[in-house]
């Protein structure tokens, strides 16, 4: 059964890992109680109007880059291994068992993603500045770490070590690709 494969699958990739909040503003990603990583939120538990203005920057940056990457942005929003296997024949026709674990790979990022989201608690750039005017209905949780960009990196590196065993320019760049097109 897919579903319970799935499901399997998601719950092996990320036995041992968890999302804790061991300080104020800053989520550490451990496994099996070793930090992994530690994410901190881009503002300070009282963030000036400077600080917020800086973060704000980049995403009123790239506004202009809407209209061009309007039709990806809507099939990235539900779709984002589809992006990252366009320069290889992989689909689930042609390699059903490694789109299975990319999907799992894909909900094991999100399940840790989710969890850091829930503690950070950082505010979205459309409830700081009216400018912002985002193309797409923004979610209600936190903005960061940014799950788009968590996702596709998570997924470009399963990919790299899956396939290549290293590094894939290719892949790299349709992650950063993806990661922009949050901002945009």
């Amino acid at each position: 059964n897919p579903r319970h494969r799935h499901i399997l699958l998601v719950e092996e990739l990320t036995e041992g890992l968890s999302a804790v909040s061991n300080a104020p503003n800053s989520v550490d990603v451990d496994n099996a109680g070793a930090s992994l990583v530690t994410l901190t939120s881009p503002f300070a538990a009282q963030a000036d109007a400077e600080a917020v203005a800086a973060q704000l920057q980049p995403v009123l940056d790239r506004r202009w880059l809407r209209q061009e990457r309007m039709n990806e942005i809507l099939e990235q929003q539900s779709d984002l291994i589809s992006f990252l296997t366009l320069p290889y024949p992989i689909s689930a026709a042609t390699h059903p068992m490694l789109m299975a674990l990319l999907t799992a790979i894909h909900g094991a990022t999100e399940r840790i993603e989710v969890a850091a989201k829930q503690r950070l608690s950082v505010i979205r750039p459309g409830a700081l500045s009216a400018a912002v005017n985002p193309i797409i209905q923004t979610p209600s949780h936190s903005a960061c770490p940014s799950g788009h960009a968590t996702e596709a990196y998570s997924l470009a590196f399963a990919l790299e070590a899956l396939m290549f065993g290293a590094a894939s320019t290719d892949l790299r760049l349709i992650a950063a690709r993806i990661e922009e097109n949050r901002l945009v």
